[in-house]
């Protein structure tokens, strides 16, 4: 993972997880500095932590092609988000 960030030209000395119904994937991630999350396709159906203490910085978030069922579930995640300006969930 580190090697493909730093192919990418991107920083890596984040660390964080990212699970979903059927995986886990281990990232490296500084979340509390996170201004930008792009999280498509990854099948998340919900989040099990408070993003608030999590990654408070967020202020764009790509949750399109997931499987949120309700905006109910949507607003959730994103009143949690007191910097959000922007959200993809096309």
């Amino acid at each position: 993972m580190k090697k493909l960030a730093e192919s990418k030209g991107m920083s890596a000395q984040y660390f964080g997880i990212v699970t979903t119904d059927s995986y886990q994937i281990v990232i490296n991630s500084n979340l509390n500095e996170l201004k930008i999350a792009v999280l498509d396709h990854m099948c998340i159906t919900h989040s099990e932590c408070d993003l608030r203490e999590v990654c408070p910085c967020i202020e764009e978030l790509d949750l399109s092609s997931n499987l949120l069922n309700s905006w109910i579930g949507v607003a959730a995640l994103a009143e949690q988000l007191q910097r959000l300006t922007v959200l993809n969930v096309r």
